[in-house]
C-alpha cells in the first residue's frame, strides 16, 4: 500500500536488524509465492483471498451463467469489511471482489503444503531457516519470464 511490491517489502524489512516476526501480506497466490516470501525473510504469510474462495471462507457462494461457482470476497481492509466491524471506513486498501469457489480448505492447504515443500527441496532447504540462508534472488527479464514458462502449453 506504500508503493513497493511485497517481496521488496519483505526483503528489506528481512535485513534490518530489528527483532520481530515479519508477515508477508498481499500477493500471494501459489505455493511459489510462499517460498518466495518465507525465502525473502517472512516469518508468516497472510493468504486471504487463497483461501476465500474455499468453502469454509465466508461469503455468498453463486454461479454465472457458463455454470461456474464463484464466491465473493473481501478483505478485511476493504471499506464494506471495515464498515461491518467498525462502523466506518479510515482507509481504502482491501478490496471486494468475487473468486472462483475452491472446494474444502483441506484440499487447498493439502495443495500448498505440497507445492511448499518442493519449493524448499529445490534450495536444499528444510527448515524456514534454511531457506532463508540459502535463498539467492536474481533479477529475471520479461523475456527469460517467458522462456521459464511451460512451453507445450503455448502450442
Amino acid at each position: 500500500g506504500h508503493g513497493i511490491p511485497t517481496l521488496q517489502s519483505v526483503l528489506e524489512c528481512g535485513r534490518s536488524d530489528r527483532d520481530a516476526r515479519l508477515i508477508a501480506d498481499g500477493g500471494i497466490k501459489t505455493s511459489g509465492d510462499i517460498v518466495k516470501a518465507l525465502a525473502a525473510g517472512a516469518d508468516f504469510v497472510i493468504l486471504g483471498s487463497l483461501l476465500g474462495g474455499c468453502e469454509e471462507a465466508p461469503g455468498d457462494t453463486f454461479r454465472d451463467r457458463d455454470g461456474r461457482c464463484f464466491k465473493t470476497y473481501r478483505g478485511m481492509a476493504s471499506a464494506a469489511a471495515q464498515r461491518d466491524w467498525r462502523g466506518s471506513t479510515a482507509s481504502l486498501e482491501g478490496v471486494s471482489t468475487t473468486v472462483p469457489c475452491k472446494g474444502p480448505v483441506k484440499k487447498v492447504v493439502e495443495d500448498l503444503v505440497t507445492g511448499i515443500r518442493s519449493g524448499f527441496s529445490y534450495s536444499g532447504a528444510r527448515t524456514k531457516e534454511e531457506l532463508q540462508a540459502k535463498a539467492e534472488f536474481i533479477i529475471q527479464s520479461q523475456a527469460s519470464s517467458i522462456e521459464s514458462t511451460t512451453h507445450i502449453l503455448h502450442r
